[in-house]
């Protein structure tokens, strides 16, 4: 066994924390919670779907939904008395409120090594549980050789990010995170989480021509990603860290659209038959972003780091049989 994991911490050696599936022999090290709920979903669908002619039909949905007890992780050990707190200031244009404050959060030496880890339900509060409300609208229409297809959503989520950073494993509550570990990733870690895209719509269209040749397109919009600025805190005991200049999602990145099209023709030889078929993706060529450096302070901040898929042209063949 590696010295640094026998026995008790040892701030000589500069040991700062254990983490992983290793106990070192300490069966204190993690352990679950006896009174740990399940994660429950309470779900609230309705709608009216409404036929207006024989060839055009409607339906709008709303849904929310309530989720509880979720699943985290809390460092006993090293509780917030664990930590000393001072503040940063995040230079903020007079525009956008001025000069903010942000709380710090630097570990005491004498707390090294004592983290104790244990699997709960988030603490009540405000972190505790997550909301999501939204509208569906759906409608389609089909006239001759024509068939248009339009849908629409409208939705916002309310819950607490599990690690700090916009991505699918951070702001987002399906996973186990620092969220109650380490005091620097709690503060704004309530907001719009990764999933939200607020707006999207999506038409869809069919139009079938003489001697089995079809014309399909897609156009979609749907707003940026939610995001959170951070700022990057040196010199702490336990090294750098991140802590966010505002709530989570308080930003997003700019939206994205694409518009795909597919032309194809047919051929039956009796029971079998051929599609010859043509697709087109990004026919516009939009290049929008889909990530930016969010990381304040430094000249780069806000500037691209991806941007959506540029036009692209497949062809294929299927043998139906």
């Amino acid at each position: 066994m590696p010295p640094w994991l026998e026995g008790p911490p040892d701030e000589a050696a500069g040991e700062l924390g254990r983490v992983g599936p290793g106990t070192g022999g300490d069966s204190t090290f993690s352990a679950i919670d006896p009174s740990l709920n399940r994660p429950t979903t309470d779900e609230l669908v309705a709608g009216v779907d409404v036929q207006l002619t024989p060839g055009i039909r409607g339906r709008i949905t709303g849904v929310a939904k309530h989720t509880r007890h979720l699943f985290n992780l809390v460092d006993t050990g090293a509780p917030l008395s664990s930590y000393s707190v001072s503040t940063i200031v995040d230079g903020r244009p007079a525009s956008d409120g001025g000069d903010v404050l942000l709380p710090v959060f630097n570990r005491l030496p004498s707390s090294f090594g004592a983290d104790r880890y244990l699997l709960t339900n988030n603490p009540p509060g405000e972190t505790a549980d997550a909301w999501f409300e939204g509208l569906v609208l759906n409608a389609e229409a089909s006239v001759k050789r024509l068939t248009l297809l339009f849908n629409a959503t409208a939705s916002q989520t309310d819950g607490p990010a599990s690690n700090l950073g916009f991505h699918s494993e951070e702001n987002d509550l399906g996973g186990v995170g620092e969220l109650f570990v380490d005091p620097n990733a709690t503060p704004s870690a309530r907001g719009r989480l990764f999933y939200d895209r607020a707006f999207t719509l999506k038409m869809s269209a069919v139009y079938r021509f003489p001697a089995d040749i079809t014309l399909g397109a897609i156009a979609r919009y749907q707003d940026g990603q939610p995001f959170s600025r951070v700022t990057v805190v040196p010199d702490l005991n336990q090294g750098t860290e991140f802590v966010r200049a505002y709530p989570a999602g308080d930003a997003r990145f700019m939206f994205t659209g694409t518009l795909d099209l597919r032309l194809q023709k047919r051929v039956n030889f009796g029971a079998t038959g051929v599609d010859v078929f043509v697709d087109a993706y990004n026919v516009l060529n939009m290049g929008n972003e889909v990530e930016e450096h969010v990381v304040t302070g430094f000249p780069a901040f806000r500037d691209i780091t991806a941007i959506q898929p540029p036009l692209a042209v497949h062809v294929g063949l299927r043998l139906r049989f």
